[in-house]
């Protein structure tokens, strides 16, 4: 240890370099949502079908958008003896590997339920075997008779295509749009929307060029010219690498864009897949029609309404949703001449009387410039903001999914008896306006004997993952659903026939993590979930408590109609009266009597 050399400080600050953000999240893709194979294509299409949304939303377009996944390898790796080989599944075919060297096909045999294909390579034949289990094929290998055991699940490599209607970018936007993280339109401004932080679609094709080495594809057309580029991400200095750039005229004057890229992933069609991202977003988007094209098939979610939804406005911040640090930022960055100009031209809800008011309890001259205030005004204008009684700020400005597109995206989608929608009125979180929504359906053939499904939605993205960390979980455990006569155990989802949609409207989503799965639970925003669900549980009460009393009812009339042979044979004997005729008196008030009971109920509830 005597003898160990130390560094100074000079040495060691030779070490020191600035990092890119795209190298930053080369190396912690998981940040983005890019943590297994599987999420990993959820996330490539969820960026891109989020921008196109955004998009066709904002030109006042119906979106009309178009998914392709085409999966172009599959490896499974396995031993071989000491080796280790690979089967690498590619168009659909197998090709087999051993000791880095490729093992000729002699033959392919097919049955109604596998496919063989018999190699030889070293003097030693081979067997790939493959079979479908639960619609995901299977694949074994053996060595002249011998099964190899396998060693590492299939992972596989995709094309994904996503292709829309919208009014595409400007061709000098495009490399920028796609090869520059954190960079868009949408981060700066106070504005719902889907796509926030300008990371989502450039760090889709950050992971794809990391697993693949491939660079991705860009097509796009505004009204005057197309252009197609390919290119790739320059990670240490967060640009675009432009590998070749095309403009041409747009003679044909469509719009529309193409993003196209190959990534390694793993393709799945139950749970949290593709298919349940695309189902989810066609129930929160009924407006939209998107066509998908997977392993598994073509699959067309149609529009259910040609109504464009209420376009959301951007507002400016509110002074009690501004910290110290952000309100120093704005005083340096503001074009305001003075300090009584500045309270009232950047923030949303000051007028002129509260700016004076500000202003009196700061003690600071109004005729100050914004960008002279010292550190210690700073903070007294901060405090000053924080005392004065401001109004909220407005609440017009969202986009909500209103409850007729919410019923009717979920009878679309979701095959039940009942469906009821709540939208709350807005509301605030720390100077951000926000609104929920809820959304229940019931019965059908949704399973009786499970925990109720719940779907997440913010700014109507679908969230598939990270429920359990979600405000949306915690709020829809703690409502007492045994109220409105649904079953449920103390702190947890209901049981029963039952599917639970929340939708979660704002300026700014609090997402707990850059992967933007799960939202924060602020108390405010728990309450109001909460009150959503209840008002919507007092809806479902009422169809609950129907089908109860039919239930009650059709039971008494099946123990009547049991019991009416004896009755009638005992009063056969009591009045001489013909059995028959007495059965058919029986039936009638058994009839009448369920039918009144069914009519007084309806009488009640109007």
């Amino acid at each position: 240890m005597a003898n160990q050399k130390t560094l100074s400080a000079e040495e060691m600050g030779k070490a020191m370099r600035e990092v890119s953000v795209a190298e930053f999240f080369e190396k912690n893709r998981h940040l983005l949502g890019y943590e297994n194979p599987t999420k990993a294509l959820v996330t490539i299409l969820k960026e891109i079908v989020d921008n196109s949304l955004d998009a066709c939303d904002e030109a006042g377009i119906l979106p009309n958008m178009k998914i392709t996944i085409k999966e172009l390898e599959t490896k499974v790796m396995y031993n071989v003896g000491d080796d280790l080989g690979e089967v690498i599944i590619q168009e659909r075919k197998p090709i087999l590997k051993i000791k880095d060297r490729f093992a000729k096909l002699e033959e392919t045999k097919k049955t109604d339920d596998k496919i063989e294909y018999f190699y030889s390579a070293g003097g030693k034949n081979y067997t790939v075997t493959e079979t479908k289990v639960e619609d995901e094929k299977v694949y074994k290998i053996s060595s002249n008779g011998q099964e190899l055991k396998l060693m590492k699940v299939p992972l596989g490599r995709f094309r994904i295509i996503g292709e829309d209607n919208g009014p595409g970018i400007i061709s000098k936007n495009v490399t920028l749009a796609f090869g520059k993280l954190l960079y868009g339109s949408k981060f700066h401004r106070l504005r719902q929307s889907r796509g926030t932080q300008g990371i989502g679609i450039s760090g889709a094709i950050l992971y794809s060029q990391l697993t693949t080495g491939k660079p991705a594809k860009i097509v796009s057309k505004t009204e005057k010219e197309i252009t197609d580029v390919e290119m790739r991400i320059d990670v240490s200095k967060n640009l675009a690498q432009v590998l070749s750039q095309d403009i041409t005229k747009n003679k044909e004057g469509k719009t529309g864009l193409v993003v196209e890229m190959e990534a390694e992933a793993r393709y799945i069609e139950r749970g949290q897949s593709v298919l349940e991202f695309l189902k989810q977003t066609a129930i929160a988007n009924p407006h939209a029609k998107i066509t998908y094209d997977g392993p598994g098939g073509k699959i067309v979610f149609e529009r259910a309404t040609n109504d464009l939804p209420k376009q959301p406005k951007e507002i400016k911040p509110h002074p009690y949703g501004v910290e110290v640090g952000i309100l120093t930022r704005l005083l340096l960055t503001t074009s305001s001449k003075n300090l009584l100009h500045f309270l009232t031209n950047d923030f949303s809800k000051i007028g002129k009387s509260s700016a004076h008011e500000i202003i009196k309890v700061s003690k600071i001259d109004s005729r100050t410039k914004p960008n002279s205030l010292k550190h210690e005004d700073i903070e007294k204008l901060y405090r000053a903001m924080q005392t004065v009684k401001i109004p909220s700020p407005p609440t017009d400005v969202l986009s909500p999914m209103g409850e007729n597109f919410l019923v009717e995206g979920l009878k679309k989608e979701i095959e039940a008896d009942n469906f009821v929608a709540v939208s709350r009125p807005p509301t605030v979180y720390r100077g951000n306006p926000f609104q929920v929504e809820v959304g229940l359906a019931y019965g059908g053939k949704l399973p009786r004997d499970q925990t109720a499904q719940l779907i997440r939605f913010a700014n109507k993205v679908p969230l598939l993952y990270h429920q359990s960390d979600c405000a949306t979980f915690e709020a829809a455990s703690d409502v007492d659903w045994k109220r409105y006569g649904i079953t449920q155990s103390s702190g947890s989802l209901p049981q029963g026939p039952i599917l639970i949609l929340i939708h979660f409207a704002s300026v700014w989503v609090p997402y707990t993590s850059e992967g933007k799965q799960a939202i924060a639970d602020y108390p405010e925003i728990i309450k109001e979930i909460k009150l959503a669900i209840q008002d919507a549980g007092r809806k479902l009460s009422h169809y609950i408590h129907e089908q109860t009393h039919l239930r009650e009812g059709q039971l008494r009339k099946e123990i009547f109609e049991k019991y009416i042979p004896e009755l009638a044979e005992s009063l056969e004997k009591l009045t001489d009266e013909n059995k028959q005729k007495i059965i058919s008196e029986l039936e009638k008030i058994i009839k009448k009597g369920v039918s009144t009971g069914k009519q007084d109920r309806d009488k009640k509830e109007s």
